[in-house]
């Protein structure tokens, strides 16, 4: 039979994950939509709410939450409370019916073992990841860490911005000064449902051999689209750009305990194609 995983979301990764069920592995998602269907489990209301029988699950995938730092310094009190506080109680709630956790996180948390003051307000997105990291770790139970870079997929909204306005014959700008490390949702899945497979514990980092720049990103998407590259153009933004050498360095040692090597760009882009 295969191993359940309950993945807490229905986003792009709780999607993709569920449509990779397998003989070895069944993905099954949570929603917050409805409390009366199956599977409800909304991080910002009390556990105690949710219908979910978490006994029946081998695994927890922690997939939900608000995402990305704009959105956490909008909605302060609201990402705390579901990033958080939501977060961890779920966590609790699958330790003690026997889940093993899985925490996906992020790679700008590679390598980092105290997380700066300064840095809190300015990054509440990365610093919320890193209090669960930390609570994780102070578990009593086997759980497995795993920090992916930007996940690349056709929903991305640069991608949606770029198709919107070309339709409108719109220049769109984007940034090409902040590079980021990538990995492919194909990617994440493969290597997550092998983890999952070698009962790996511990952490593990997930990104491509090389950093890349949204501006680089956006060429590709035009090329795949059969966009004129001139319907985007580069600006530089006054940003605090982050060191992703060690996570790559991280990243690269992880890969080789599995017996597998860093993503390409290349392999990205062709897998954006498949999948567009």
């Amino acid at each position: 039979m295969p191993k359940k995983c309950l993945v807490v979301g229905n986003g792009v990764i709780g999607k993709y994950l569920k449509a990779q069920s397998n003989s070895n592995l069944e993905f099954i998602t949570s929603q917050r939509e409805n409390p009366n269907l199956k599977q409800f489990l909304d991080l910002s209301r009390p556990i105690s709410e949710s219908n979910i029988k978490f006994s029946a699950f081998d695994y927890m995938v922690i997939a939900a939450g608000i995402g990305g730092e704009i959105n956490c310094r909008k909605f302060p009190e609201l990402a705390r409370l579901v990033n958080v506080e939501g977060t961890f109680a779920a966590i609790t709630e699958g330790v003690r019916n026997g889940c093993r956790i899985v925490f996906i996180s992020s790679s700008y948390l590679s390598g980092v073992s105290k997380f700066p003051d300064e840095y809190e307000k300015a990054f509440p997105y990365s610093f919320h990841k890193w209090v669960i990291e930390t609570k994780l770790h102070n578990l009593d139970s086997r759980t497995l860490i795993f920090r992916p870079g930007k996940v690349i997929h056709p929903g991305m909204e640069i991608f949606r911005i770029i198709t919107y306005n070309q339709g409108r014959n719109v220049t769109t700008l984007v940034n090409s000064n902040y590079l980021f490390s990538p990995t492919s949702i194909n990617r994440l899945g493969v290597i997550l449902s092998k983890l999952l497979i070698q009962d790996f514990d511990g952490e593990f980092n997930l990104v491509a051999e090389q950093p890349i720049s949204f501006f680089e990103l956006a060429k590709h998407w035009c090329q795949i689209m059969n966009f004129s590259q001139d319907i985007i153009s580069p600006i530089e933004q006054p940003i605090q750009l982050r060191d992703t050498a060690l996570a790559h360095s991280l990243s690269a040692s992880d890969h080789e305990l599995i017996g597998e090597r860093l993503e390409s760009i290349q392999e990205i882009i062709e897998n954006l194609k498949v999948v567009s």
